[in-house]
């Protein structure tokens, strides 16, 4: 089963995580692509700060998108898609690219 996980926040790490973990096959990761909020300026030299969701998902060569949208346009293929706080409201064409929902 392939899962594409929505979300941005640390506080939803531990999800992905144990999703991760939990169907796992074969050393092969069950995640097809992350998608979280784009990089922002942060603090007071404005520095670009990526989300501990991005960083997750590069650590593990696992594709990260920004937009939901993406996810249509680069035909990602997944049974299923997970949100957990993620910033946006999906689309019904996005929730229709899942087969399972």
């Amino acid at each position: 089963m392939k899962i594409v996980f929505f979300g941005t926040p640390p506080y939803v790490l531990p999800v992905l995580e144990t999703i991760h973990k939990a169907f796992k096959v074969r050393h092969e990761s069950p995640i097809a692509a992350v998608v979280t909020q784009r990089p922002r300026p942060s603090g007071r030299k404005q520095i670009l700060t990526y989300s501990e969701m991005d960083h997750w998902a590069h650590k593990r060569a696992i594709p990260k998108l920004y937009t939901s949208g993406d996810l249509v346009e680069q035909n990602i293929q997944a049974d299923i898609g997970i949100l957990a706080a993620y910033g946006e409201i999906i689309p019904e064409n996005v929730i229709n690219h899942f087969p399972h929902g």
